[in-house]
């Protein structure tokens, strides 16, 4: 929490986060401009997502391009199901309740100090919290076996607890990068971790299972 008084009224006014820039004072409606303390250049923790199109539009656009008697099933599918489910996911967030599987997102961009922000697409908001609000992170690995020998990587997602709640997603991530998240956070938070893996069991006849 950072308190700092409005330069045009001189009453106080709560930021909530420690980053230079632009606010409006509750108070007088009047902008005014705030200058952090703290020095040095955000930490970038995975990948922004530049696409602004939303993965689900993209499988649309593919399917209209490559399977256009599919078409109507998707477009009904995202304009009855998917979009009324967003709508409520963001009704959810803007009073207060932080959903995983809405806030779901490339990376983060971690300031000095040591606020973060969620790096998502256009439709997500851009979450941020403080450095006191993260508790824990998780990273869970998936993976396809078969034949008892061979092994391929599906990818990699990491957990982020606030307040010991699961709220943050960050997706589209392999091995590596998303262990690299994983250790990077908890170093600068000082905070635990856990990882877990599930593999899924791909037989000769074509079958699967999960374990």
């Amino acid at each position: 929490m950072v308190v700092v008084e409005c330069t045009v009224c001189n009453e106080k006014v709560d930021l909530g986060t420690d980053s230079t820039g632009t606010y409006e004072c509750p108070y007088c409606n009047e902008d005014f401009k705030y200058e952090s303390e703290a020095k040095g250049e955000p930490v970038l923790l995975g990948k922004r997502d530049n696409n602004p199109w939303p993965l689900y539009v993209q499988y649309l656009i593919g399917s209209i391009l490559s399977m256009g008697i599919f078409t109507f099933f998707w477009i009904t599918e995202y304009i009855f199901m998917v979009l009324p489910e967003r709508r409520k996911w963001l009704d959810e967030y803007e009073v207060g309740y932080l959903n995983p599987n809405f806030l779901t997102g490339t990376g983060l961009l971690v300031y000095p100090n040591l606020d973060a922000q969620l790096l998502a697409p256009s439709w997500v908001p851009a979450h941020k919290f403080g450095r006191n609000e993260i508790t824990s992170v998780s990273l869970h690995q998936k993976y396809y076996d078969m034949f008892f020998v061979w092994r391929r990587e599906m990818g990699s997602t990491v957990n982020i607890f606030l307040n010991n709640h699961h709220a943050l997603t960050i997706v589209r991530l392999n091995k590596t990068s998303g262990e690299d998240i994983v250790f990077n956070l908890c170093k600068l938070y000082k905070i635990d971790y856990n990882i877990t893996r599930s593999h899924i069991k791909i037989d000769s006849g074509g079958g699967g299972g999960g374990g």
